[in-house]
């Protein structure tokens, strides 16, 4: 019978094969394998019952630019009489007296409206980013220097600006927006994406730690 020819695929398979024996092998001979599994096994359930927990609660939401209050009690919050003219802090100037009259939007609508509009890939010295959801920035009646306050000639972003540290090898990033981009992001949803981070980073060290646990003497 002939003999197949060594390929780089049959070595793969060889080491892979190896590596599963070695590893039951462990299995058997070793009570602290079980220890680690063990205990693996716990802190790896520990953490998806947190994860879970964490990831089904839901964070309060805050209107971080005020544009949901109704500061002249005229029954029109202040996002809705600042895109239609009128003046949010005088009771007598509001939609309710156009021709014909504006109905009230729901407070709801001008709360978590404007989030983050992040691109995590930007890269070097300056990175410009963000985008005006709610048309505050953009509005017409604004002019373009008010819709470029950073002064990068772009309307209606954030600019950011690193800048490296003398004394040591990092540095920090200033953040320069443009008056009304990004400034009442969703609470509940930066919560969840950063617990969704931190528990993508823990399940890798931990595996790491488990890897290290079994595999060493």
């Amino acid at each position: 019978m002939a003999t197949k020819p060594d390929s780089v695929y049959r070595g793969m398979d060889r080491k892979a094969a190896a590596i599963v024996e070695f590893t039951l092998r462990q299995y058997r001979t070793k009570n602290s394998t079980w220890v680690v599994l063990g205990v693996g096994f716990t802190a790896l359930a520990l953490i998806f019952m947190i994860y879970i927990a964490a990831m089904t609660d839901v964070v309060e939401a805050v209107d971080n630019d005020g544009d949901s209050y109704d500061y002249d009690n005229d029954g029109y919050p202040t996002g809705q009489e600042v895109r239609l003219g009128t003046d949010p802090f005088d009771g007598s100037s509001h939609p309710g007296l156009f021709d014909p009259p504006v109905v009230p939007d729901p407070a709801s609508m001008y709360v978590n409206e404007d989030g983050f509009d992040w691109d995590l890939s930007a890269s070097g010295p300056t990175a410009t980013m963000g985008f005006d959801d709610d048309g505050d920035c953009l509005d017409e009646n604004r002019t373009a220097s008010q819709k470029d306050q950073n002064d990068n000639g772009i309307p209606c972003d954030i600019l950011l600006v690193y800048y490296q540290s003398v004394l040591t090898s990092g540095g920090d990033w200033e953040v320069l927006a443009d008056n009304g981009v990004d400034e009442d992001p969703d609470e509940n949803e930066y919560a969840q994406e950063a617990i969704h981070v931190a528990f993508v980073l823990s399940i890798g060290k931990l595996g790491f730690v488990l890897l290290l646990g079994i595999f060493l003497p």
